[in-house]
Protein backbone atom coordinates (compact mmCIF):
# COMPACT_ATOMS: atom_id res chain seq x y z
CA UNK A 1 0.00 0.00 0.00
CA UNK A 2 3.02 2.23 0.89
CA UNK A 3 4.11 1.66 -2.26
CA UNK A 4 1.32 2.17 -4.49
CA UNK A 5 0.91 5.76 -2.48
CA UNK A 6 4.29 6.74 -3.48
CA UNK A 7 4.05 5.77 -6.89
CA UNK A 8 0.39 7.86 -7.47
CA UNK A 9 2.14 10.85 -5.80
CA UNK A 10 5.49 10.61 -8.48
CA UNK A 11 3.18 10.08 -11.27
CA UNK A 12 1.90 13.76 -9.86
CA UNK A 13 4.50 15.14 -10.07
CA UNK A 14 5.58 14.17 -12.98
CA UNK A 15 2.64 15.34 -14.87
CA UNK A 16 3.25 18.94 -12.95
CA UNK A 17 6.21 19.28 -13.98
CA UNK A 18 5.52 18.03 -17.92
CA UNK A 19 2.29 20.03 -18.28
CA UNK A 20 1.94 21.19 -21.91
CA UNK A 21 3.19 25.04 -21.19
CA UNK A 22 5.84 23.85 -18.77
CA UNK A 23 3.86 26.92 -16.84
CA UNK A 24 2.78 26.31 -12.88
CA UNK A 25 0.97 27.83 -9.97
CA UNK A 26 2.97 29.67 -7.82
CA UNK A 27 2.07 27.35 -4.60
CA UNK A 28 3.74 24.30 -6.45
CA UNK A 29 7.22 26.07 -6.22
CA UNK A 30 7.61 24.52 -2.75
CA UNK A 31 7.22 20.95 -4.03
CA UNK A 32 10.07 18.78 -3.81
CA UNK A 33 10.61 17.74 -7.74
CA UNK A 34 13.87 15.38 -7.60
CA UNK A 35 15.03 13.10 -10.47
CA UNK A 36 12.08 14.19 -12.87
CA UNK A 37 13.14 14.41 -16.43
CA UNK A 38 12.13 17.91 -17.96
CA UNK A 39 10.90 17.53 -21.59
CA UNK A 40 9.73 20.07 -24.28
CA UNK A 41 13.61 20.89 -24.93
CA UNK A 42 13.60 23.28 -21.00
CA UNK A 43 16.50 22.92 -19.34
CA UNK A 44 16.19 21.26 -15.91
CA UNK A 45 17.94 22.88 -12.60
CA UNK A 46 17.71 21.25 -9.31
CA UNK A 47 17.85 24.37 -6.54
CA UNK A 48 17.61 22.90 -2.98
CA UNK A 49 15.81 20.18 -4.43
CA UNK A 50 13.50 22.00 -6.55
CA UNK A 51 13.10 21.65 -10.13
CA UNK A 52 13.23 24.18 -12.15
CA UNK A 53 11.95 24.70 -15.37
CA UNK A 54 12.97 27.64 -17.42
CA UNK A 55 11.44 29.48 -20.07
CA UNK A 56 14.62 32.01 -20.59
CA UNK A 57 17.85 30.83 -20.93
CA UNK A 58 20.09 34.06 -22.45
CA UNK A 59 23.92 34.46 -21.93
CA UNK A 60 26.71 36.34 -23.09
CA UNK A 61 27.73 35.17 -26.05
CA UNK A 62 31.20 37.95 -26.99
CA UNK A 63 32.72 39.50 -24.44
CA UNK A 64 33.12 43.19 -23.98
CA UNK A 65 34.22 46.13 -21.88
CA UNK A 66 32.17 48.31 -19.59
CA UNK A 67 33.27 51.32 -18.41
CA UNK A 68 33.66 52.05 -13.95
CA UNK A 69 32.04 54.51 -12.17
CA UNK A 70 28.77 53.10 -14.01
CA UNK A 71 25.42 51.50 -13.75
CA UNK A 72 25.14 49.52 -16.68
CA UNK A 73 22.69 47.11 -17.91
CA UNK A 74 24.52 43.51 -18.88
CA UNK A 75 23.61 42.49 -22.66
CA UNK A 76 22.74 39.27 -23.18
CA UNK A 77 23.59 38.27 -27.27
CA UNK A 78 22.75 35.20 -26.85
CA UNK A 79 19.96 32.89 -25.48
CA UNK A 80 19.28 28.37 -25.46
CA UNK A 81 15.66 28.72 -24.28
CA UNK A 82 13.04 31.09 -24.68
CA UNK A 83 9.91 29.15 -25.45
CA UNK A 84 7.47 32.37 -24.21
CA UNK A 85 9.35 34.91 -26.48
CA UNK A 86 10.66 37.27 -23.74
CA UNK A 87 14.11 37.83 -24.44
CA UNK A 88 15.92 39.16 -27.90
CA UNK A 89 19.07 39.04 -29.31
CA UNK A 90 18.51 41.63 -31.60
CA UNK A 91 16.94 44.34 -29.85
CA UNK A 92 17.19 45.29 -26.01
CA UNK A 93 19.18 42.36 -25.22
CA UNK A 94 19.53 43.07 -21.56
CA UNK A 95 16.18 42.77 -20.67
CA UNK A 96 13.91 39.72 -19.83
CA UNK A 97 10.26 40.81 -20.60
CA UNK A 98 7.36 39.08 -18.64
CA UNK A 99 4.81 37.84 -20.81
CA UNK A 100 0.90 37.96 -20.30
CA UNK A 101 -1.16 35.96 -17.80
CA UNK A 102 1.87 35.18 -14.97
CA UNK A 103 2.15 37.03 -11.95
CA UNK A 104 5.62 35.58 -10.80
CA UNK A 105 9.23 35.06 -12.26
CA UNK A 106 12.14 33.33 -10.49
CA UNK A 107 15.18 35.44 -12.04
CA UNK A 108 18.84 34.78 -11.33
CA UNK A 109 21.74 36.42 -12.85
CA UNK A 110 25.62 35.36 -13.32
CA UNK A 111 28.43 36.89 -15.02
CA UNK A 112 31.73 35.98 -15.35
CA UNK A 113 34.14 39.79 -14.80
CA UNK A 114 37.69 40.73 -15.05
CA UNK A 115 38.21 44.12 -13.41
CA UNK A 116 41.32 46.13 -14.26
CA UNK A 117 42.27 47.75 -10.40
CA UNK A 118 42.18 47.07 -6.91
CA UNK A 119 38.37 47.14 -5.47
CA UNK A 120 36.76 47.80 -2.42
CA UNK A 121 33.97 46.40 -1.55
CA UNK A 122 31.08 48.32 -3.16
CA UNK A 123 30.81 47.21 -6.98
CA UNK A 124 28.30 44.19 -7.44
CA UNK A 125 25.79 42.86 -9.72
CA UNK A 126 22.06 43.80 -9.11
CA UNK A 127 18.88 42.45 -10.50
CA UNK A 128 16.19 45.30 -11.50
CA UNK A 129 12.68 45.50 -12.16
CA UNK A 130 11.01 48.14 -13.97
CA UNK A 131 13.55 50.72 -12.92
CA UNK A 132 13.79 49.59 -9.13
CA UNK A 133 16.67 46.90 -7.88
CA UNK A 134 15.25 44.12 -6.03
CA UNK A 135 18.24 42.38 -5.09
CA UNK A 136 21.94 43.21 -4.96
CA UNK A 137 25.50 41.35 -4.23
CA UNK A 138 28.71 42.48 -3.73
CA UNK A 139 31.20 41.78 -7.07
CA UNK A 140 34.71 41.05 -5.70
CA UNK A 141 35.28 42.41 -2.50
CA UNK A 142 38.48 43.78 -2.32
CA UNK A 143 40.05 42.05 -5.51
CA UNK A 144 43.11 42.64 -6.50
CA UNK A 145 43.56 44.34 -10.58
CA UNK A 146 43.31 41.60 -13.21
CA UNK A 147 41.42 39.19 -11.03
CA UNK A 148 39.39 36.86 -12.70
CA UNK A 149 35.58 35.76 -11.05
CA UNK A 150 32.45 34.41 -11.92
CA UNK A 151 29.85 35.94 -9.48
CA UNK A 152 25.82 34.87 -9.04
CA UNK A 153 22.28 36.20 -7.77
CA UNK A 154 20.88 33.62 -5.76
CA UNK A 155 17.50 32.67 -7.52
CA UNK A 156 14.58 34.34 -6.08
CA UNK A 157 10.95 34.60 -6.69
CA UNK A 158 9.33 37.90 -7.89
CA UNK A 159 5.91 39.44 -7.72
CA UNK A 160 5.55 40.60 -11.57
CA UNK A 161 3.01 41.96 -14.05
CA UNK A 162 2.53 41.23 -17.90
CA UNK A 163 5.07 43.55 -19.75
CA UNK A 164 7.39 43.95 -16.69
CA UNK A 165 11.34 44.55 -17.52
CA UNK A 166 13.66 42.92 -15.73
CA UNK A 167 17.35 43.59 -15.98
CA UNK A 168 20.74 42.44 -14.43
CA UNK A 169 22.99 45.19 -14.12
CA UNK A 170 26.93 45.55 -12.51
CA UNK A 171 26.94 48.41 -10.64
CA UNK A 172 30.66 49.99 -10.25
CA UNK A 173 31.47 53.11 -7.67
CA UNK A 174 35.42 53.36 -8.20
CA UNK A 175 36.18 55.60 -11.63
CA UNK A 176 38.78 53.45 -14.00
CA UNK A 177 38.17 50.31 -12.52
CA UNK A 178 36.73 49.15 -15.92
CA UNK A 179 35.23 45.32 -16.04
CA UNK A 180 35.67 42.98 -18.72
CA UNK A 181 32.26 40.87 -19.05
CA UNK A 182 33.13 37.17 -20.46
CA UNK A 183 31.40 35.57 -23.50
CA UNK A 184 30.61 32.33 -24.32
CA UNK A 185 29.88 30.05 -27.11
CA UNK A 186 27.30 27.46 -25.47
CA UNK A 187 26.16 29.85 -22.50
CA UNK A 188 28.89 28.06 -19.48
CA UNK A 189 28.94 31.74 -18.09
CA UNK A 190 27.43 34.97 -18.43
CA UNK A 191 23.68 33.69 -17.76
CA UNK A 192 20.59 35.43 -17.46
CA UNK A 193 17.23 32.90 -16.68
CA UNK A 194 13.83 33.24 -15.73
CA UNK A 195 11.21 30.90 -14.71
CA UNK A 196 7.16 31.87 -14.60
CA UNK A 197 4.28 31.44 -12.24
CA UNK A 198 1.13 31.63 -12.74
Amino acid sequence: MKYKLLYAVAVMLVLIACGSDQSADATQVGIALQDVTPMHGHSGMTDGGILRVQHVRAFVNSGYVISGATTTSIRFNGESIDSLNSHSISSNTDRITVPANYSYAMVQCSLAVRNTVTLGNSDYIQLRVNGSAIYGITLIPYAPAFYDATVTTPAIMINVSAADVIKCELVSAVAGSNYTISGSVNGEFGLFSATFYR
